[in-house]
């Protein structure tokens, strides 16, 4: 969506998980969007909180007041979350009442398009003015810094712009003592710092990290009705070519024949704006879209949908400037988030793309906007094959698996008693000598990798399965009558 001259903005779900105790064995809370008042939550005098994805901010106090905390990607563990320095005696009593948090705020950049407002993840930036009003000599700031001082001396601050992001300024250097917040706006004195000039030594934005997936093995989503989670719903675990109201003898009709609003619980999904996999594509991490706003839809119309299946744990990919990966042009290696090809010598023209490893996604214009394409393991001989309408991609990233302090990070094997992950289940976390419960018929490997055996006691025959959905023996590479006797997990 391409508005006054501004390239489309895709946004993505926010998550946020407060656990009880730094359990994370036992559930904890989990937030996808604004919550104005949850101060009625039973929470331990002790919380571990994990932001999963993208920016957050707690608060003391309902509607977004009073003391705040922000959040960025990343475990906090926060024992008396308001505490203000009380004496020994009044900490111990304190230490022993549940923390209370007031409200939490999902932290985005909004950015107005006509009547549209979009989550604006491009780059961040604040001016610092020596005289009040934004009057007197302007510097400007756009990442992380360290030291603002230039030869030992700094300048001074008597207002301030944040244009974009979230911001945390410091009266030390190298991002010490208590930081104070600020957020998009005119900031044209310091009342609110309760000064008339500071010396502002050191600053950073809160940043959010890139494209990630925590349960790779497990892809569901919930797609309702009407927008708000409200209407008709169902759970899908594999692909819908079309979403329509025909039914035919080889293949039923949907209950649903539009999608107003998704919850993605597990995996990677694209949905598409045609049926058959064509048209726009949206990429969908796990989280919650109210509506095809969340999504970054150009309208309502959402038509097919699939999910991304492969190995989240390293990426690798070829860019080549000629199509079937000719020798002629330019080519470029890729094994990291690159937010403008420009920069790296390459160019913008793109027509062939190896992916030797992982599932990336390609965007049309820098800082990872504009049309996007999601990209498997395997080799894409022309533009029509990732479904670009030029060849212009200006910057890329992967999508990797998000292990932080989560029991996903363990190597997990699900094997079935009947082909296509039906039968009965038995979950594996570690070697097994004697798989005696039933015949493997299908499989799931979630989070690693595995080695089966069709003796037990780790020998015979040895089949190699990386992480990834096997519907029946021939796609875990054994012969149909294969019977499967053993496993042994790889620890890499």
């Amino acid at each position: 969506l391409s508005r006054n001259g501004q390239s489309k903005i895709n946004p993505r779900p926010g998550k946020l998980v407060i656990y009880c105790d730094s359990d994370y064995q036992k559930n904890g809370i989990e937030v996808f969007h604004d919550v104005l008042d949850c101060s009625s939550w039973v929470l331990s005098p002790t919380i571990l909180v994990k932001v999963v994805r993208g920016c957050w901010i707690l608060y003391e106090k309902p509607n977004f007041e009073g003391p705040s905390i922000p959040l960025e990607e990343g475990e906090l563990e926060l024992p008396d979350i308001w505490g203000a320095g009380t004496s020994d005696e009044e900490n111990e009593c304190k230490s022993l009442k549940p923390a209370v948090i007031g409200s939490i705020r999902h932290v985005v950049k909004a950015m107005i398009m006509a009547i549209f407002i979009f989550q604006d993840y491009r780059v961040c930036q604040i001016d610092l003015y020596t005289e009040p009003e934004g009057l007197g000599i302007v510097t400007s700031f756009f990442d992380d810094t360290e030291e603002t001082g230039v030869f030992g001396s700094t300048q001074k601050t008597c207002s301030i712009k944040v244009h974009w992001g979230i911001w945390l300024i410091y009266e030390e250097p190298g991002f010490q003592g208590v930081p104070l917040m600020l957020e998009p706006g005119e900031y044209p004195n310091l009342a609110f710092w309760e000064k008339k000039e500071a010396y502002i030594r050191s600053m950073r934005p809160l940043k959010m990290g890139g494209r990630k997936v925590e349960f790779s093995g497990e892809p569901k989503v919930i797609i309702y009705e009407k927008p708000l989670f409200e209407g008709r719903c169902m759970e899908i675990e594999s692909e819908i070519f079309m979403f329509d109201d025909k039914e035919s003898e080889e293949k039923p009709r949907l209950p649903l024949t539009s999608v107003g609003s998704m919850k993605v619980l597990g995996g990677i999904w694209v949905a598409y704006e045609k049926p058959g996999f064509e048209g726009h594509q949206y990429l969908l991490e796990e989280g919650a879209y109210r509506d095809w706003t969340d999504w970054g839809g150009y309208d309502e119309k959402l038509q097919s949908l699939r999910p991304i299946v492969g190995d989240f744990t390293s990426s690798h990919m070829i860019m080549y400037s000629e199509k079937d990966f000719g020798s002629k042009g330019s080519n470029i290696n890729v094994l990291g988030i690159i937010s403008n090809l420009k920069d790296t010598g390459y160019g913008l023209r793109t027509q062939s793309i190896n992916v030797l490893s992982g599932v990336w996604v390609a965007y049309e214009n820098p800082e990872f906007t504009g049309e996007q394409y999601i990209l498997a393991k395997g080799l894409y001989p022309s533009t029509e094959a990732w479904g670009g309408k030029n060849c212009k991609i200006s910057s890329v990233q992967p999508i990797m698996m998000d292990v932080v302090g989560s029991e996903r990070g363990k190597i997990k094997v699900q094997l079935f008693s009947e082909p296509e992950f039906k039968g009965n289940c038995q979950i594996f976390e570690k070697n097994t000598r004697c798989i005696d419960s039933f015949a493997v018929k299908s499989s799931k490997i979630l989070d690693g990798s595995c080695i089966l055996y069709d003796q037990e006691e780790f020998s015979g025959n040895q089949y190699v399965l990386e992480e990834g959905i096997y519907p029946d023996l021939t796609a875990m590479g054994c012969p149909p009558q294969a019977v499967l006797k053993s496993l042994r997990i790889i620890n890499i």
